[in-house]
C-alpha cells in the first residue's frame, strides 16, 4: 500500500490531525459524544439481572455478556463437520483464511470492574488459552488462522482495540488485522507473494456512532449516554489499473463475516493491503453462518470460484461451530447443483397448488356455532367486500362481557391421529377505530403441542393465520382452534368492546412426493447424499423434509430460513444417514395454503 493507515509520513500525520481537529470541533457544537466529563450508572433493571446483557465497567466502559465468554470449546463432532466443510471448499478450489477476533474483555481487561461478581468470574488466562486453542484447532484442520490477539498487543500498543460503549472494534484495529492477513498469506503460501500495492486508505470524515451497548442502557434505564466518535475511511486507487495477486486468475476475494466486517472499514483495509478487490458479503447481527451460506446461494462457483476467501469470526461466536445441524445445510450449499455424473435423480418439477384440503363444512364456518367463553356473538346478514374484490361472508361480531381472557373456540375432530400432520387455521379479523387492536389465534391438541399467532388488528379486514405441524408423538385425533380477544393489558372496561370475524377455514397440508424408489440407488451407508429444492414462490421460507427409508423408519427435518438471509428460494440439505437402509421416499410437507407456483428438486451424491 503506497500510504499505509497509521504509518503516515510527517506531512500525512499533520493533515490527518488537522482533519480530526476540524471534524471534532464541528461535532462538539452539535453532538452529545463530545461530553468527556459525563458519568452514568446502569440502572437496577439491568444491573440486577441474573444474566445481564450489559455490564458497566471502569471509566465509562460498557461490556456485553458475550464479551465475557472465556471457555469456548469446539467439540469432536464439530471438528469432523468442519473438516467436511473444508473439503467442500477445496472442491470449489477455495482457500480460506480465518480471522478470529479476540473479545473486548481480552483486549481491555483493565476496564473490567473487578469489584463486581460478574467480572470476578472472568478468567483472562483461561480466555487467552481458549482463544489460542481455537487457533490451533482451525490451523490443524488446515485453515490459515493467524493470531490477531498477539499481533494487536505487539503492534497497537497504547491504542484501544474497541469502542468504549459499543461491541465492535475500532478502525485502526481493523487496519492492523488486514496487515496481519497479508503477512499470514505471504508466510504460508508462496503464490501469495504480494507486489507493491497501488491503493491507499484515506480519512473521509468523523461521524457519530450510536453505540449498541449504550443504546441498550439508554432504552432500559432512561439515561442519555452520549454517542462516540467514529472515523470513516475510504479506499483510493493510485492507478487506473491495479496489479493483482501473482499467479491468480481472479481479482475478487470474498469477505465472509459479521457486523465487524461491516464496520470500521475492514474490507477497505484488506483491499489496500492485498491489492485485490474485496467483495464484502458480511451480515450484521446474523451470527457465524449466514454470510457464508448467502454467498453460495447467490454465487455460481461451479465454473468460476475465487482462489481465496477471508472469513472473519468474533471469538464470541466460536461455539456456533458446534451447531452440527447447520453443516447439514451449509456443506451441500457449497457443493451446489450437482453435475450429471453425481445426480441420483434428474431435476423434477412439481406443482404446489391443490395440496391443501379445507376441513370445515358449512356448519363450522358459522362462528355462532363455536363455543363462546366470556363473550357473546352477533350475526351480520350483509357481507363485506375487500379491496381485492373478494367477499367476506358470515360476518360475526364478538362482544366481550368484561371478564378476563375472552375467546371463541372450536374442537375439530379429524378421526385420525394428528401425529406428523400439518394444519393451517385462517380467519378474517378486524375491528373499529376506537376498539382494542390486540388479538391472537391458537391451535393446540394437548399440553405443549400448541401454536400461537399474536395479532394487531386494523380497521380493514385482514386474513390472519396460525400454522402448526404436530409432533410425531401426538396421539390425539382432535385439535382446538381459538380466537382470543384483548391480549396483553386488560381491564374491566372491556365490557362491550368487540372485534369482527368471518369465514374461518382449516386446511390440512398435503405432502408433495419429491422422490420415490424401490431400488437401492440412494443407499445411505458408505456414501453421502443431499437434496436440492427450489421454489418459484420466494415467500416460502418454512417447510419440512420427510425422509422415509426401506426399513420403514423415517426422519423429519424442519427448515426455517432466518430473517437475515435473503431468500433465493433455493435450499440444499444433507440426507440424514440411516444404517442398513436406503432412501425410499422423500416428501415435502408444511407448505402454507397461499403458496403457489412450482417446486424443483434433485438428489445428488456428495463428491
Amino acid at each position: 500500500m503506497t500510504v499505509r493507515f497509521l504509518r503516515y509520513s510527517t506531512a500525512m500525520l499533520y493533515i490527518r490531525w488537522v482533519i480530526l481537529g476540524v471534524c471534532f470541533f464541528c461535532l462538539t457544537t452539535n453532538s452529545s459524544f463530545a461530553q468527556e466529563d459525563f458519568s452514568f450508572e446502569v440502572c437496577e433493571v439491568l444491573a440486577k439481572q441474573e444474566n445481564p446483557r450489559v455490564i458497566q465497567g471502569l471509566d465509562n466502559w460498557l461490556f456485553g455478556s458475550t464479551d465475557l465468554i472465556s471457555d469456548s470449546v469446539m467439540d469432536d463432532e464439530a471438528v469432523v463437520q468442519l473438516k467436511k466443510l473444508k473439503t467442500a471448499l477445496e472442491y470449489r478450489g477455495i482457500e480460506v483464511i480465518f480471522v478470529l477476533l479476540p473479545s473486548r474483555a481480552m483486549m481491555h481487561y483493565d476496564k473490567l470492574d473487578l469489584s463486581k461478581e460478574i467480572f470476578k468470574t472472568y478468567d483472562l488466562e483461561e480466555a487467552i488459552n481458549s482463544y489460542e486453542n481455537a487457533l490451533k484447532v482451525l490451523n490443524d484442520i488446515g485453515f490459515h488462522t493467524p493470531n490477531v490477539y498477539e499481533y494487536l498487543l505487539a503492534n497497537a500498543q497504547g491504542q484501544d482495540y474497541a469502542f468504549e460503549r459499543d461491541s465492535h472494534w475500532l478502525p485502526h484495529s481493523a487496519a492492523y488485522t488486514a496487515e496481519l492477513v497479508k503477512e499470514a498469506l505471504e508466510k504460508n503460501d508462496a503464490k501469495y507473494q504480494l507486489i507493491h500495492s497501488d491503493f491507499e486508505v484515506q480519512l473521509k470524515l468523523i461521524t457519530e456512532r450510536y453505540s449498541d451497548l449504550a443504546r441498550a442502557v439508554n432504552i432500559s434505564c432512561g439515561t442519555a449516554i452520549p454517542s462516540e466518535p467514529q472515523e470513516i475511511y475510504e479506499l483510493v486507487s493510485l492507478q487506473t489499473q491495479s496489479d493483482l495477486l501473482t499467479n491468480t486468475e481472479t481479482s475478487v476475494v470474498p469477505l465472509w463475516g459479521t457486523s465487524f466486517s461491516r464496520t470500521s472499514n475492514f474490507a477497505e483495509f484488506l483491499q489496500a493491503e492485498l491489492d485485490v478487490e474485496i467483495a464484502n458479503y458480511a451480515y450484521g447481527a446474523a451470527g457465524l453462518w449466514r454470510s457464508l451460506r448467502q454467498y453460495f446461494l447467490e454465487t455460481d462457483t461451479s465454473s468460476s470460484a475465487p482462489e481465496l476467501a477471508i472469513w472473519e469470526i468474533p471469538y464470541r461466536y466460536y461455539e456456533e461451530f458446534n451447531s452440527v445441524e447447520l453443516y447439514q445445510e451449509l456443506i451441500p450449499t457449497i457443493y451446489g447443483l450437482c453435475e450429471s455424473d453425481l445426480a441420483i435423480t434428474p431435476m423434477s418439477v412439481h406443482s404446489i397448488s391443490a395440496q391443501h384440503v379445507n376441513l370445515f363444512d358449512e356448519t363450522v364456518t358459522k362462528l355462532e356455532n363455536w363455543d363462546a367463553v366470556r363473550l357473546s356473538t352477533t350475526q351480520y346478514s350483509d357481507p363485506l367486500t375487500q379491496t381485492s374484490g373478494q367477499e367476506v361472508e358470515k360476518v360475526t361480531k364478538l362482544i366481550f362481557n368484561g371478564e378476563k381472557d375472552p375467546w371463541l373456540s372450536y374442537e375439530m375432530e379429524t378421526l385420525k391421529p394428528l401425529a406428523g400432520e400439518f394444519y393451517e387455521f385462517s380467519v378474517w379479523l378486524w375491528t373499529d377505530e376506537d376498539q382494542p387492536k390486540k388479538a391472537a389465534l391458537y391451535m393446540f391438541s394437548g399440553k405443549g403441542n400448541v401454536a400461537i399467532t399474536k395479532l394487531t388488528l386494523t380497521t380493514e379486514p385482514q386474513l390472519y393465520t396460525v400454522f402448526h405441524g404436530f409432533s410425531a408423538e401426538e396421539e390425539k385425533t382432535a385439535m382446538t382452534l381459538r380466537i382470543d380477544g384483548i391480549q396483553g393489558a386488560w381491564s374491566e372496561n372491556s365490557k362491550g368492546q368487540y372485534l369482527y370475524a368471518a369465514s374461518p377455514v382449516l386446511y390440512k397440508s398435503g405432502p408433495i412426493q419429491l422422490f420415490a424408489s424401490e431400488r437401492e440407488q440412494a443407499t445411505i451407508q458408505d456414501d453421502s447424499y443431499y437434496s436440492y429444492i427450489e421454489f418459484t414462490d420466494k415467500s416460502i421460507v418454512d417447510f419440512q423434509l420427510f425422509y422415509e427409508y426401506s426399513d420403514d423408519s423415517f426422519i423429519s427435518v424442519d427448515i426455517k430460513r432466518d430473517k437475515h438471509t435473503v431468500n433465493e428460494g433455493k435450499y440444499f440439505y444433507e440426507i440424514p444417514s440411516q444404517p442398513l437402509a436406503f432412501l425410499k421416499n422423500l416428501y415435502l410437507k408444511g407448505l402454507p395454503s397461499l403458496a403457489n407456483g412450482k417446486v424443483s428438486s434433485q438428489l445428488c451424491k456428495t463428491p
